[in-house]
C-alpha cells in the first residue's frame, strides 16, 4: 500500500521518531509520504493520492487530522497511537497493541466507522473527535495551561483533577436532550462521541463511535466521592473501581453552560461564556482499521 503518514515528532519517546515510524512502516513493504503535524501546511497531505491514511501520535494529533479529513475524500485511516492517554485508540480496542503488529495487520484488519461530533454555537460550527463539555475536565485543562511543562502527563492530570473536585462547586446546567429537559447543578457536563477523556478516564465506556448517538454525562454532587476515590485509586496504584456514572444517550444535545464556567471542545477552550450548545454526530463516519 502506499501510506500517507501523518507523524507529532514530539509524541512518545525516541523509540518513535520520524525515522523509526518510516521504517517500521516500510519493512512491512509499504511505500509512505511524510508529514510533520507541527509543521505548517501538514493538511496539504491529505490531498495527497494514497491508498491508507496514517495517524502516529496521540489524541490531539489523531483529533486534528480525523477532523480534517471527515471534509475530504474518504479514504482508511490507520491509527498508531504514540500519546499518554491515547483515549481514541482505547475506545477503538487499539491501545493494547504494539505498532509492530498494528503496522503488520494492516493488510487483513477489520474495517469500522467512527462518527465523530459536530459542534454548533451562534459564532462556530466545528468537528470534534472526542467531547464537547464543560465543568471539571474543561477547568482542568484551563489550569493545566498554566502549569504546562510536567514530565508525566497522566500523573499530572490525575492530580490535577483529584484537587479541582474537591473545589469545583456544582453549578446550574440547561440541559435539553433530544427535546428532553435534563437541565440540574453539575460539575461537569460531557457530550461524548467516544468513552474516554482526560488522562483516560471511562466516563461512558460503553459508548461507541460506529452509532449515531452522542454519550451524555452529567457529574452531579452525589458522584463527587466516587470519582475521588477513582482517581485516588489511580494515583496510588490501587484496583480502580468502576465510575457508577448516569449515561443518556441522544441524537442531539443542547448544553447552556454557566456564565465563566469553562467550556472545551476536544483538547481546546471555548470562549463560549453562558452561549448554548448545540451537539450533534456528524454526517459521514471516517472508516478506521480495526
Amino acid at each position: 500500500m502506499h501510506v500517507i503518514l501523518f507523524h507529532n515528532p514530539r509524541a512518545g519517546d525516541e523509540q518513535h521518531s520520524r525515522e523509526t515510524v518510516e521504517r517500521l512502516i516500510r519493512e512491512h513493504g509499504h511505500s509512505l509520504e511524510y508529514y510533520s503535524t507541527k509543521e505548517d501546511g501538514w493538511e496539504l497531505g491529505l490531498a495527497r493520492p494514497g491508498d491508507l491514511v496514517a495517524i502516529a501520535g496521540g489524541d490531539g494529533t489523531v483529533g486534528k487530522v480525523l477532523t480534517e479529513l471527515v471534509t475530504k475524500e474518504p479514504r482508511p485511516v490507520a491509527l498508531l497511537p504514540l500519546g499518554s492517554a491515547n483515549n481514541i485508540a482505547q475506545t477503538l480496542g487499539l491501545a493494547d497493541r504494539g505498532l509492530e503488529e498494528l503496522v503488520r495487520r494492516w493488510p487483513v484488519a477489520g474495517r469500522r466507522p467512527y462518527r465523530l461530533g459536530q459542534l454548533v454555537t451562534a459564532g462556530t460550527r466545528a468537528i470534534f473527535a472526542e467531547t464537547v463539555g464543560g465543568g471539571l475536565f474543561a477547568e482542568s485543562l484551563r489550569r493545566s495551561e498554566e502549569t504546562d511543562g510536567a514530565d508525566d502527563k497522566i500523573e499530572h492530570g490525575l492530580r490535577l483533577l483529584r484537587r479541582i473536585v474537591d473545589e469545583l462547586p456544582a453549578l446550574e446546567w440547561r440541559v435539553d436532550l433530544d427535546g428532553s429537559d435534563r437541565s440540574g447543578r453539575f460539575l461537569a457536563v460531557e457530550a461524548m462521541a467516544i468513552g474516554w477523556t482526560g488522562p483516560g478516564v471511562p466516563l461512558a465506556p460503553a459508548a461507541d463511535p460506529q452509532d449515531s448517538l452522542l454519550d451524555v454525562v452529567r457529574i452531579c454532587e452525589r458522584d463527587r466521592t466516587a470519582l475521588a476515590s477513582y482517581l485516588d485509586a489511580r494515583l496510588h496504584k490501587r484496583a480502580v473501581p468502576s465510575l457508577p456514572l448516569n449515561v443518556l444517550r441522544c441524537t442531539r444535545a443542547i448544553l447552556q453552560p454557566p456564565h465563566a464556567a469553562a467550556v472545551r471542545i476536544d483538547d481546546e477552550l471555548l470562549g463560549a461564556d453562558g452561549e448554548a450548545l448545540s451537539v450533534s454526530v456528524a454526517g459521514r463516519p471516517v472508516e478506521v482499521l480495526s
